[in-house]
């Protein structure tokens, strides 16, 4: 039974990190149709067994070893930082039960010094208060800011640095969440179809919209174009793009009386949704005017 909750688990933890690449929204609609595909399944059966092996077998080893983290904590450790450790000064009171390496998940002996393998779970703590409780003393690991005995401040300098940082990072999500546009269009050009002439003094030529829908609701989006001094039309004139999806649609747009001009001409191609939320997207490009 633990083992299947297990294996349950380990699935639910491969499928949220492939969702960072799949939407949710597209996922679990290709999973129950059987339409996920052999790249994702694959990913989620070795990311699904990964995970399983580590659970099941590995656990706190695989903190102690491959895992990063204690690594970078590690390097991060000052006299100020507030660590788990064993007090040197009352070392002579120890027993040498050894009932605090036993309960260690990493196997490591806290009376040694600080280690890079631990991962504070304070099981030590406990176990030492247990047993030094028997001969009414408290217990010889605890909690310390800095090494037991040489004290330290809470406010420091890499304190102030890293929390400088973390709250300019903050802002600046904050500043990218609020500033994040709902629609974002590019205009590419459609080399399938070169800019031609039609009948005596129309230009036509055609581009590719990508248009991506950031938002929580479809839109229904008017396609408008401007040319200054010049009379310009755009086919299609209305696109609709679904929450969360990404389009590339062919646009042809004809330039009326061009007949005088060999030159480049700019024009801006825009979208407009139909709800006055003001939702729009605007880009300016080239329109080319071949020979006829």
């Amino acid at each position: 039974m633990a083992y299947a909750g297990t294996v349950g688990v380990s699935v639910l933890v491969a499928a949220n990190l492939i969702w960072y690449f799949v939407s949710p929204y597209e996922f679990f609609p290709k999973l129950f149709a059987g339409d996920l595909g052999p790249v994702i399944w694959g990913f989620w059966i070795v990311l699904a067994t990964i995970f399983f092996l580590n659970f099941a077998f590995v656990r706190h080893r695989f903190c102690a070893t491959v895992c990063p983290y204690a690594k970078l904590q590690s390097v991060l450790y000052d006299s100020g930082t507030l660590l788990i450790a064993f007090d040197p000064r009352r070392k002579n009171e120890c027993i040498n039960c050894m009932a605090c390496v036993r309960t260690c998940p990493v196997g490591i002996d806290v009376r040694k010094g600080l280690n890079s393998a631990c991962i504070n779970c304070a099981e030590c703590i406990d176990k030492c208060a247990n047993m030094m409780a028997r001969k009414g003393r408290k217990t010889l690991i605890g909690y310390f800011i800095g090494l037991p005995g040489e004290g330290g401040r809470m406010l420091r300098q890499s304190v102030v640095l890293i929390g400088a940082l973390g709250l300019a990072s903050l802002v600046f999500l904050l500043y990218l969440s609020f500033s994040r546009t709902l629609l974002d269009m590019t205009v590419l050009p459609n080399y399938d179809f070169w800019p031609r002439i039609s009948g005596r003094d129309n230009a036509v030529n055609s581009y590719f919209l990508a248009i991506e829908n950031r938002g929580r609701h479809d839109l229904d989006l008017a396609v408008k174009v401007f040319a200054e001094g010049n009379g310009v039309d755009i086919v299609p004139k209305t696109v609709s793009v679904k929450a969360g999806e990404y389009r590339r649609i062919p646009v042809y747009v004809s330039l009326r009386n061009v007949a005088a001009r060999r030159e480049g001409i700019t024009i801006e191609i825009s979208l407009v949704a139909a709800r006055a939320d003001g939702i729009e997207a605007t880009q300016r490009v080239h329109f080319l005017v071949p020979e006829g």
